[in-house]
């Protein structure tokens, strides 16, 4: 392109034409000397008045009646980019005739087809100007070596210069003339794209500039040309035809296809190269002088841990992955030597501060750092593993009581002698360095006349192995070793493993003695004794002891252990087989109680025992064992088991019996202890009140000796159990004072409760059973004392480390004596007689609580002396509990306002339902009462009520079920249990049955209304 714009420029100046370059965007003018020899001096930046899609220098001296027809070839150039061809009338100053002008230009593309500048020629027209011009154009056609060529509107060919008519294969440049491209080319879709093109910038009016073309060489080859086509118009402006300028590229194309190629290769071989490389299982990386990451192939991902984009991106990598800067400085060190050196590394890896081992090698190669390495921490773990098994093998080879020797074969398949440990040496007596590389008939010639070298050499050859129980060697180093060879081949090699079996041999004959000597034993034992000697063929031997404990002579039949199977009782049978084929198969001694038929077809119990032994392959061997006749010891086994049944009957019977008979007295005692209750609320005289005192002293004093009976008999039965919440000491103390309230008056004596400062009021324990000790030894010191005081003490101390809580009884009774002191946690005991005559008791008090303070790990000690009085020390080891834990103990005094309230009872006793109700008449409560649970049902489907006090044992129904059925009627009612069954675990299994509380009969008038009271809208009550 350069050359043709040259030869351009020469065509327009012998042209006398001057050439010009406007660009738009700057009005910026670019002129050569022929242009100003033709227009003069023009300014080179300036804004046209015409408008910006006309050079100002053609402006200012074109024909006012021209100057349309230049601006619409201008105008229509710059938007569509098609050619310039006009021509005008240039007007000249001082009255000069006028000029004509041509202009010819092209506008200029950027890479967007955007039209940035115009590049062209102008020319002054003249007739005589024209035939040189014309000529000197002929002249440039003919010698420039670009091909040039004009067709007419049918692109026929007008003509062409030389060099186009030597391309195509013509004689002269006239021989065109009339001629298609269908007359030069043979390719079809070549000519039609050269025809395409053509009516295009016919059509349009507009150049097209350097297309790239192939055509067809007259070789039969291909070439490639780069084409500008322009209209070719008249001088009024019409297009008649086109010209095109043609300048061969083909070996321009030739080296770019080539280079493209060869690109193309490289890429390719690139890719290969790197998925080569990322299918190694060595690790491969590069860096360039910067130390950024060129190469990073999927090992190193994997086993550094870091992708290739993260090993690319993070600065410093080499500092992480060696923190140690003598490491580093080796490794920098190792890259610039001149070989590589593999070299182990200690690499850090990522996010983990595990030091793996890098085998690795760098160096540097044009510039940059290559790398490769792979892991070998597992492999140096193994191998480290491998040298322990290695040294372990050989310390057990070298420190075990027989034998080894190691042969290998040779080049020449004979067996070399290649090791020994100490026990060969010891065991042969001789020293086998010597024998390091010779011959097995060398080594030992007494081998020679056996078959033991060509068994060897054949398993060292073929595999497999051989042994020798017993195998005699002697030579003139060996004085005849009697020992058992075992021979094993090892790829190639042949290990033996001997022992020296002469002392086995003198030991076997001593046990053969002492077999003997044991049969002599068996014959006199009263055991009978069994061989299994051969499972396989069931082949049995039995000692005469065995025969005689069946009833049968010696050999009276042959002891097989099909034979024993059918003497086995017939229940036992299975179960002994199970046992026998367990031990067989667990290799244990097994040992089993069964019966066996003796001779007169009765049955009797033996006690059998066996053990197995196996072969070296873990078959069963043989079984041996005793046979024991345990008859008359099952027997009597037998009658304990049923004694003990029957005693243990009797204690559940006298149980039961305690059971029910406290149920069955205090039902009545309900109603006496009630009656009582309701009479001191009833204004009476003194006399009367004294009665009535009496009377309800007398009734819970029955009731106490009940409550003693049942807990004697649990405690006995070791069937007394222990609760674990948490209580107030002090509140048990004033249920104490409460409780003993009427008989302290009585006897007008001073009791008195003292508390140590600081004393921690809640603990963890079963109060009921703590009241029930602090009150059997306050009542028995009350009822001892008859002038002055009883005092309890309490305070905390230390036993065994831990917290606890000691309680002084203090009393000014009547005291005792040493003896009696003795006696006084015996059951059924007390001082002496006049003292049961005088004050009464049944002397289970002491005893019971004896027994409660051992059972919460406690102790007891009791200081006394005649007619001064006694002091009672108990220690219970508690635990602390807060006192938010402790629940409230329902009592009142008073009745609780149930007005508008309607509580439905069942109690099937009459005599109850009129106590109830008149225990209830002061809350105000609507009262109905029903005999039995059924009846409790229906009036629960017929009414509403806001309680239910229910009777558990009823006829019909009990109470457990109707509570049940009651709650599935309406589960938010509550249901409180009113019954005569008052142990702790009775209360605690009604509450699990879903009973929302609990009333102990007989009824306490204070508990009753506490109990009711926490139902009322008035929870003040």
């Amino acid at each position: 392109m350069e050359y043709a714009q040259n030869m351009l420029s020469l065509l327009t100046q012998s042209l006398g034409a001057g050439q010009w370059r406007w660009q738009l965007e700057s009005d910026e003018l670019e002129i050569d000397s022929a242009f100003e020899q033709l227009f003069g001096k023009v300014k080179r930046c300036s804004k046209s008045g015409a408008g910006s899609f006309v050079p100002s220098f053609i402006v200012s001296t074109c024909h006012v009646d021209d100057l349309s027809v230049v601006q619409e070839s201008f105008s229509l150039a710059i938007r569509e980019g098609s050619a310039i061809n006009v021509s005008y009338r240039m007007h000249n100053p001082c009255g000069q005739p006028m000029t004509r002008i041509s202009c010819l230009a092209l506008p200029e593309k950027n890479e967007n087809s955007a039209v940035i500048a115009v590049r062209g020629v102008c020319y002054e027209s003249k007739i005589e100007q024209l035939t040189h011009q014309v000529e000197v154009l002929e002249s440039v056609l003919s010698h420039i070596p670009n091909q040039v060529f004009w067709k007419d509107l049918e692109l026929n060919y007008l003509g062409c210069n030389n060099e186009f008519a030597k391309v195509v294969g013509l004689n002269a440049s006239s021989d065109v003339v009339g001629k298609t491209d269908f007359d030069f080319q043979r390719n079809g879709e070549h000519v039609q794209k050269y025809r395409d093109d053509d009516r295009q910038v016919l059509e349009s009016g507009m150049a097209k500039l350097d297309i790239q073309e192939p055509y067809h060489l007259s070789d039969g080859g291909q070439g490639h040309v780069l084409t500008s086509k322009v209209p070719l118009r008249d001088r009024h402006g019409v297009v008649y035809g086109i010209l095109s300028m043609c300048t061969d590229i083909t070996e321009r194309v030739q080296v770019e296809q080539a280079l493209s190629d060869i690109s193309k290769l490289v890429r390719e071989q690139k890719q290969l190269f790197e998925e080569l490389v990322d299918l190694l299982p060595i690790m491969v990386n590069s860096f360039n002088e910067s130390g950024q990451c060129l190469l990073w192939n999927r090992s190193c991902e994997r086993q550094l841990g870091y992708s290739f984009e993260e090993a690319r991106n993070t600065p410093n990598l080499m500092e992480y992955f060696y923190p140690d800067e003598s490491i580093r400085e080796q490794v920098f060190k190792d890259i610039t030597a001149t070989q590589g050196i593999f070299r182990e590394y200690p690499v850090r890896i990522k996010n983990n501060d595990e030091r793996r081992q890098l085998w690795a090698n760098f160096r540097l190669s044009n510039g940059m750092m290559i790398g490769c390495g792979t892991d070998i921490t597992d492999l140096k773990r193994t191998q480290s593993d491998l040298e322990n098994q290695i040294r372990y093998s050989q310390s057990v080879v070298d420190n075990m009581p027989m034998g080894y020797h190691l042969w290998e074969l040779n080049d020449n398949d004979q067996l070399v002698f290649k090791g020994f440990n100490r026990a060969a040496e010891t065991i042969l007596g001789f020293d086998h360095s010597p024998l390091i590389g010779s011959h097995l008939e060398a080594a030992f010639p007494a081998l020679i006349d056996t078959e033991i070298p060509e068994r060897m050499l054949y398993i060292a050859k073929n595999g497999g192995n051989f042994d020798y129980e017993s195998l005699t060697y002697s030579d003139e180093r060996i004085d005849s070793v009697f020992s058992s060879v075992y021979f094993q081949c090892y790829k190639g090699a042949v290990v033996s493993i001997f022992q020296d079996i002469s002392a086995l041999r003198i030991k076997e004959e001593e046990l053969k003695l002492a077999v003997n000597k044991l049969k002599l034993v068996a014959e006199g034992s009263q055991d009978g004794f069994w061989h299994w000697v051969d499972p396989v063929q069931d082949h049995v031997e039995w000692s005469d002891n065995l025969f005689a404990m069946l009833g049968y002579e010696p050999l009276e039949f042959e002891p097989t252990f099909a034979v024993f199977k059918t003497l086995l009782h017939p229940d036992d049978v299975e179960r002994t087989m199970q046992v026998v084929e367990s031990s067989i198969q667990k290799r244990k001694t097994f040992e089993i109680q069964h019966r066996l038929r003796n001779k007169e077809g009765e049955y009797a119990w033996f006690r059998s025992r066996g053990t197995p032994y196996y072969t070296r392959d873990g078959e069963l061997k043989e079984m041996a064992g005793s046979v024991s006749d345990i008859d008359q010891n099952v027997k009597i086994r037998n009658s304990l088991k049923e004694a003990k049944e029957k005693a243990e009957l009797a204690t559940k019977s006298k149980s039961d019996f305690l059971s029910n008979m406290s149920h069955e007295i205090r039902t009545p005692m309900n109603a006496i202890l009630g009656g009582l209750q309701l009479l001191e609320s009833t204004s009476m005289d003194d006399s009367s009140k004294v009665i009535l005192s009496n009377a309800a002293y007398s009734a819970k004093s029955l009731l106490t000796i009940i409550n003693d009976i049942l807990d004697y008999s649990k405690i006995e039965d070791n069937k007394l159990t222990l609760e674990q919440s948490a209580f107030s000491l002090s509140k048990v103390l004033d249920s104490v004072r409460y409780d003993l309230d009427a008989l302290v008056s009585s006897k007008n004596i001073n009791f008195i409760t003292t508390i140590e400062p600081g004393f921690v009021d809640s603990w963890i324990g079963d109060v009921v059973r703590v009241k029930q000790i602090v009150l059997n030894l306050s009542s028995n010191a009350v009822k001892f004392t008859d002038a002055g005081e009883v005092r309890i003490e309490l305070s905390q101390v230390i036993k065994c480390g831990k917290q606890a809580i000691k309680i002084n009884v203090i009393d000014s009774g009547i005291g005792m004596t040493q003896e009696a002191q003795s006696r006084i946690f015996e059951r059924f005991s007390q001082a002496d007689s006049s003292t049961t005559r005088k004050y009464g008791g049944t002397g289970l008090g002491m005893s019971i609580t004896i027994n409660l303070i051992k059972m919460m790990g406690g102790e007891i000690n009791i200081y006394s002396e005649v007619g001064k009085g006694t002091r009672v020390e108990v220690i219970l080891p508690l635990i602390e509990a807060s006192d938010d834990s402790i629940p409230a103990v329902r009592k009142s005094l008073t009745a609780p306002s149930l007005l508008g309230k309607k509580i439905l009872i069942a109690e099937d006793n009459a005599i109850n339902q009129t106590l109830i109700r008149a225990m209830l008449q002061p809350t105000k409560a609507d009262l109905t009462l029903v005999a039995n649970g059924q009846l409790a049902v229906q009036a629960i489907l017929d009414e509403q009520f806001d309680l239910v006090l229910m009777d558990i044992h009823m006829p019909e129904m009990d109470g457990v079920e109707a509570q049940q059925k009651i709650k599935v009627i309406n589960h938010k009612l509550p249901v409180i249990a009113l019954t005569a069954n008052v142990m702790v675990e009775d209360v605690n299994k009604y509450l699990s049955l879903g009973f929302d509380s609990h009333i102990g009969k007989p009824i306490d008038v204070n508990t009753l209304y506490g109990v009711l009271g926490g139902y009322t809208d008035d929870k003040s009550n």
